[in-house]
């Protein structure tokens, strides 16, 4: 199939028709659009779509990296990527741009979730442990300032027994780190035994951490493992440093929390808390700890990731929701509270931080 791509770059041209065209929207800008990035889970419109001083749109998302022209854009919306399904990525820009390409291939549209299989918690879990074993927290340099974060907060300790890491800070150190792993898949049937790896290619390209040939969202480097009921790593959360609030924390695309953090260490007839975060989680636990409290600390993806099935935890339990001492917070709290008492809590108590803090700054002002 033969493609005048300038051609279909040139009739693409208008980012105001372009995003309204693919159902993008966002906000209008002097040369074009800002809209909710396609490649990530955008909800501050990080993405900006615009014309190019070429005569041709431009992509750039300042929150996940994505850059491109239009056709990266398209492919994106589309679920494909521009290398490896030109062809149907071309159909679609000709199809926005009323331009005739060839017919008499079939056309296939199939979702990026369909095209690529979900990477297993078995494989995850072992592509997080070679991952955790290169960023531990400890006199490296690549982890200074990450130790440095946690050691003002109290919180090292329970994190490096948590099996929380550091990617490094350099780009170019990142594409090392994705190499090994991809290197490892491709050599996988060439290694028996205990050392081969349990994880194949695409399992990596599923498993929505890498992004083009280095990690997604590379400025969230402070590594946070979320496990399932077995302790095998479910997800990873990360986690920026900086003042940027962009994309403060992340998980890979399509890989959720399935179950609040630590889950693993769940036992019977023991009351839980109900905290936000997985650093408040270390944070609450010490508190607990210093106060001769026997209670199951579990950490909530923020409030707006509470799941109504998660209330079953609470069945025949005491439960105390000591969520963020503000309105988000307490608006949670009333709902997290219904869902409770009606999996069967026996009582829901609310405690709260003092206003404007949380359980880490309470830990680190107390220790």
């Amino acid at each position: 199939m033969t493609v005048d791509v300038a051609a279909l770059r040139s009739a693409l041209s208008d980012p105001v028709a372009v995003c309204a065209a693919l159902g993008l929207k966002g906000k209008r800008q002097p040369r074009g659009m800002v809209i909710c990035c396609p490649v990530h889970d955008d909800r501050e419109a990080s993405c900006s779509v615009r014309l190019a001083d070429s005569g041709t749109i431009g992509v750039r998302c300042f929150g996940c990296g994505f850059a491109g022209d239009v056709l990266h854009l398209i492919a994106a919306v589309r679920g494909l990527t521009v290398d490896r399904d030109f062809p149907e990525v071309a159909r679609e820009a000709a199809d926005l741009a009323n331009i005739h390409v060839a017919a008499h291939e079939p056309r296939k549209r199939e979702s990026r979730r369909e095209r690529l299989p979900m990477c297993s918690t078995i494989a995850f879990d072992a592509i997080a442990a070679v991952l955790a074993r290169s960023g531990r927290l400890d006199e490296q340099e690549i982890a200074g300032d990450v130790v440095r974060y946690l050691e003002v907060r109290a919180i090292l300790a329970a994190a490096r027994a948590g099996g929380w890491f550091a990617l490094p800070a350099q780009s170019w150190a990142q594409r090392e780190w994705r190499a090994c792993l991809y290197g490892c898949a491709d050599a996988r049937d060439d290694v028996t035994g205990e050392h081969r790896p349990a994880w194949t290619r695409p399992d990596l390209d599923a498993s929505g951490l890498f992004w083009r040939d280095g990690f997604a969202h590379p400025q969230n480097r402070l590594c946070i493992p979320w496990r399932d009921h077995e302790g095998r790593v479910q997800t990873l959360q990360r986690r920026r440093l900086d003042a940027d609030e962009r994309k403060k924390y992340v998980f890979p695309r399509e890989r959720e929390a399935r179950l609040p953090y630590g889950i693993e260490r769940i036992r019977a007839n023991v009351p839980i808390v109900f905290v936000e975060g997985a650093i408040d989680t270390l944070a609450r636990r010490a508190l607990d700890r210093r106060d001769g409290r026997n209670r199951v600390v579990l950490g909530l993806p923020g409030v707006g990731g509470w799941r109504s099935e998660w209330a079953q935890l609470g069945a025949g339990r005491e439960v105390v929701l000591a969520l963020d001492g503000d309105d988000a917070g307490d608006r949670a709290t009333d709902k997290i509270a219904a869902d409770l008492f009606d999996a069967g809590a026996t009582r829901v108590l609310r405690t709260r931080p003092m206003a404007g803090r949380d359980w880490t700054a309470i830990l680190a002002e107390t220790t």
